[in-house]
């Protein structure tokens, strides 16, 4: 017998507590293209930061073939049957999989085979679909001068990812993005106001010595003639440009 606040009467046993089930995630549900990008966890004792990796090609139930990981311009020493934790963030989802390396290998070019993961788990990050954008954006509201050079990497009716040469400000900072988006032909000007939510040092572009960071932001309250013109420019892109989905 429970009482109304939802705990336990004296003298009465526990409630069992049904642990969450999720179900499970195979491959083909990460939608997966060659030349996406996916994060690698490497093992500690190389002392190197997540980096990142593509995804060459796949067996299903053998292997799954990647660039080997590189820190800094050099190629990271793996060995075979060292773990590996991949993430992967495809549409409005992320994933994540244990794997080991199964051979290094150097010619034609540095990739991996690395175990098919043999368990999948996933979760939603996203509340919208997002495209490729590659437009530039001025933002305000810094304490400092915006540097320039913002590209919006993607976009979605509640958020962007945003690439910089500099920091834009710090997690949880309001700021406000100016940009512009062609829908049909038309350029139109958008004005938000958003939240940083993200914020972390591309490792891509760490490795080639142009450094640049990448600003995950969430549209906050945006204007009903901002939100539609948002979602005029995702769904054009998902009609005409399909490819563009993220």
């Amino acid at each position: 017998m429970r009482d109304e606040s939802g705990g336990n009467t004296p003298g009465s046993k526990p409630a069992p507590v049904k642990p969450e089930r999720k179900r499970p995630f195979a491959f083909k549900d990460m939608q997966l293209a060659v030349g996406d990008r996916l994060q690698v966890q490497l093992p500690a004792h190389l002392q190197v930061p997540r980096t990142y990796v593509r995804l060459v090609g796949h067996l299903d139930k053998a292997s799954v073939i990647v660039t080997a990981p590189m820190h800094k311009g050099m190629r990271v020493p793996l060995i075979e049957n060292e773990l590996l934790v991949v993430r992967a963030f495809t549409r409005q989802s992320a994933f994540l999989f244990n794997c080991s390396v199964l051979r290094v290998c150097r010619l034609p070019f540095d990739y991996l085979h690395l175990s098919f993961p043999s368990e999948i788990k996933g979760t939603v990050i996203r509340k919208a679909t997002r495209v490729r954008a590659g437009v530039p954006v001025e933002i305000a509201g810094r304490s400092s001068e915006d540097p320039g050079g913002a590209v919006m990497e993607n976009i979605s009716a509640s958020g962007a990812l945003v690439v910089a040469p500099a920091p834009l400000g710090n997690k949880g900072d309001a700021l406000r993005l100016r940009f512009m988006l062609d829908i049909h032909g038309c350029q139109s000007q958008v004005e938000l106001e958003a939240r940083l939510r993200y914020l972390d040092l591309s490792a891509e572009g760490a490795d080639l010595g142009d450094v640049s960071y990448q600003h995950g932001f969430e549209f906050e309250n945006p204007d009903p003639s901002m939100l539609m013109l948002l979602k005029g420019y995702v769904y054009q892109q998902i009609i005409e440009r399909p490819q563009s989905l993220v």
